[in-house]
């Protein structure tokens, strides 16, 4: 095999390059020394881009010549092809043909459109988007219609006529068309049991809960108390089976954070939502299938440079809402989360037995999972003037990339709340600006509810998530 190829190569040589003064080479093909050259080599070089990681070919292309005398073409032919099939290699494997990846690909959008259900199912011509992690952000629709980047997620209130401001949490992965529904407040006192409990309603601390869903949900339900509950048909309509349903309507929910249970063919998951006070929140459940994945544990300790590895029992580490259910170890920091499904575009949170307080760790795409050590932990708790987080919570996040703008809102049950926010430098200090050294963020809440972020790093890409405040529990966004 070895020796058809050199041979190959010397064909090669003799073809190609017959100025180089290889004497040797033709030497060894003594019949054909004295002959005129047959062919010649154009060399092309593909585009490419210094950018990209890509194996640049050059195309060895042989044109012919005119030959007088048709045979000597004819005998390297015939010579060639016979070390070719010698050899089993083909001219193709040897130099394949890739296309470029440098393609031009404009961005995509996403279409929301926006119906008021009132006296009238209508599509509502005019209404605003605000993103609830920056109010004075005003985005509105343009002929009934608002487009969104696919990969931004749409995190706030769409509101518009004279329907309830309905909140939302889409994921927006890819290009899709989506249909948001409120309903006015003559609406929803229709729907409900009697005027009397929706007159009372309108006086306590509630909100209303919305749920699109797909056919493989077989129930809902809600851990905080409410009113009444009404499913509803693609049309609107009120139906009394879930098989005929494509909406949950949850009235008079106690505002603040809501444990939302779906359950069907897949068994059971859980989903955080939050309902605003005299809002709708809008949810849109679509199931993931099941699966099993990975994730790599390691601590991060006082003066360190470098994360270490952590060894935690399996039982240690559960899936959030698969409380059931640990985790399966695989060695030493790599733990297997078994079976896991989850709504469509929802984080994913895992429950670490680990410091004294409860550790939440949330994450979307990421495997590879940094926690405080105990005495990072308590410095951080320090640092940032927390005694105690059983009037606290502490967000933690890792950030993947420099930070260059980073705007949060937190909301509790009642209202919009202050947040102190702290910066850990990789020179180890946590400062109070937010600067291209910053490798973590620190944000501290006193209550209870939830947190819109929207990050922008050095590229200009942004990325918008809603993680929860709660007594008693750190949690470590992993970005």
């Amino acid at each position: 095999m070895h020796k058809n190829l050199q041979k190959i190569v010397l064909l090669c040589g003799l073809i190609i390059f017959p100025s180089l003064g290889f004497g040797q080479i033709f030497d060894y093909f003594e019949e054909f020394d004295s002959q005129p050259k047959v062919f010649d080599a154009t060399v092309k070089w593909q585009e490419f881009d210094l950018n990209l990681d890509e194996t640049v070919f050059i195309d060895l292309k042989r044109d012919e010549i005119a030959d007088t005398d048709g045979a000597l073409s004819k005998n390297v032919d015939k010579v060639i092809r016979r070390e070719l099939e010698t050899s089993k290699i083909s001219l193709k494997s040897a130099a394949p043909k890739r296309i470029s990846k440098r393609e031009v690909s404009l961005d995509a959008f996403s279409t929301y459109e926006f119906t008021c259900l009132g006296e009238s199912n209508e599509k509502a011509k005019e209404f605003d988007f605000i993103p609830s992690y920056d109010e004075n952000e005003v985005i509105s629709a343009v002929k009934g219609r608002l487009e969104r980047k696919v990969g931004e997620r749409l995190l706030g209130s769409i509101l518009g006529g004279t329907c309830l401001p309905v909140n939302i949490n889409e994921s927006n992965e890819e290009p899709h068309y989506s249909h948001i529904i409120s309903l006015t407040k003559e609406k929803i006192a229709a729907l409900s049991d009697d005027a009397a409990a929706s007159s009372e309603s309108e006086k306590r601390d509630v909100g209303h809960l919305l749920v699109k869903f797909s056919s493989k949900v077989e129930r809902v339900g809600v851990d905080r108390t409410y009113e009444g509950m009404k499913y509803l048909n693609e049309n609107f309509a009120v139906v009394q089976d879930i098989a005929e349903a494509e909406y949950a309507l949850f009235l008079g929910v106690s505002a603040g954070n809501v444990l939302l249970s779906i359950y069907g063919d897949f068994g059971e998951t859980e989903l955080v939502a939050h309902v605003f006070l005299s809002e709708i929140t809008f949810e849109n459940i679509e199931i993931d299938p099941g699966e099993d994945f990975q994730v790599n544990i390691f601590k991060k300790d006082l003066l360190a440079t470098t994360p270490l590895e952590i060894d935690l029992p399996e039982e240690n580490i559960r899936a959030f809402n698969h409380p059931r259910s640990h985790s399966v170890k695989l060695s030493n920091s790599i733990y297997e989360i078994k079976n896991a499904t989850y709504p469509n575009g929802a984080r994913h949170y895992l429950e670490i037995s680990y410091l004294e307080d409860t550790l939440m760790v949330g994450l979307e795409k990421a495997k590879m999972i940094e926690i405080p050590s105990p005495n990072l932990y308590k410095m951080i708790l320090d640092e940032t003037g927390v005694t105690s987080l059983k009037h606290s919570c502490v967000i933690q996040l890792n950030l993947r990339s420099p930070c260059s703008e980073l705007k949060a809102r937190g909301y509790s049950e009642l209202s919009q709340e202050g947040l102190e926010q702290f910066y850990l430098d990789s020179d180890g200090k946590i400062t109070n600006e937010l600067s291209e050294l910053t490798e973590k963020i620190f944000l501290v809440g006193s209550f209870s509810g939830i947190i819109d972020f929207s990050i922008e790093n050095l590229r200009k890409e942004k990325m918008m998530f809603r993680t929860f405040c709660a007594e008693n529990v750190y949690l470590v966004e992993q970005l």
